[in-house]
């Protein structure tokens, strides 16, 4: 399996919908493109205040009307001190609201600095197997 790890939240701006109108920003349809030719997504993300961090939900309000990952396999790790089971929450219904197929058995919260080697190597496994 080969795994590319995009770190461009940052350059996305912020979500208008009135930019997504017709053709999006040039960082936009780069992003899009990426996750169109994905076969799966992992999505990993640190629990801020008890929720995502800001950056990565203006990237999902990106993608909500484009249906680029609408049925593909998605996996979800979220990590804090005391696990991410919120910022985790959050991250699987929004996703499900946007029809994304998430593997929930091969989804993780993880706790900060959590040895967590062989649960990650069996999510990997199990998003390797919903792909082919």
């Amino acid at each position: 399996m080969q795994i590319e790890v995009w770190q461009g939240l940052g350059s996305l701006p912020h979500f208008n919908p009135d930019l997504d109108d017709g053709e999006p920003p040039r960082t936009v349809r780069s992003f899009r493109d990426l996750l169109r030719s994905a076969q799966g997504v992992i999505i990993c993300s640190p629990e801020y205040a008890h929720g995502v961090p800001g950056s990565l939900k203006n990237a999902l309000d990106w993608l909500v009307s484009d249906g680029t990952l609408v049925g593909k396999p998605v996996v979800i790790i979220t990590t804090a001190p005391t696990r991410g089971e919120f910022a985790h929450a959050q991250l699987m219904e929004t996703l499900r609201t946007m029809s994304w197929n998430v593997l929930e058995n091969a989804s993780l919260t993880l706790r900060k600095n959590e040895d967590a080697g062989e649960r990650l190597g069996a999510s990997l496994e199990a998003l390797r197997n919903a792909i082919i």
